[in-house]
């Protein structure tokens, strides 16, 4: 399911979220490329929001797996796996 909506990172994400922001700086910080699918300016990115089944932004996609919320650990660990593959 994850695999469908980007091969590396999608991070669906609010222009009005502080915690969103943070997730943008940091990415874009550590020079890791993704998709940032903003779902209050685009009604493609909100559907492929839906299809995650999360309440929350942002969320960090990768293929294989998905990050809730913005937690540096956790974006530095799913980073990390996916180099490592």
């Amino acid at each position: 399911m994850l695999s469908a909506i980007n091969p590396f990172f999608t991070s669906p994400s609010t222009h009005t979220c502080p915690h969103c922001k943070k997730a943008r700086d940091y990415l874009e910080q550590a020079g890791v490329p993704y998709n940032d699918q903003i779902i209050d300016e685009s009604k493609s990115a909100e559907e492929s929001f839906k299809t995650l089944g999360e309440k929350y932004v942002p969320v960090l996609v990768s293929s294989t797996e998905l990050v809730v919320e913005f937690d540096q650990k956790a974006y530095a660990n799913l980073i990390q796996l996916a180099n490592s593959k």
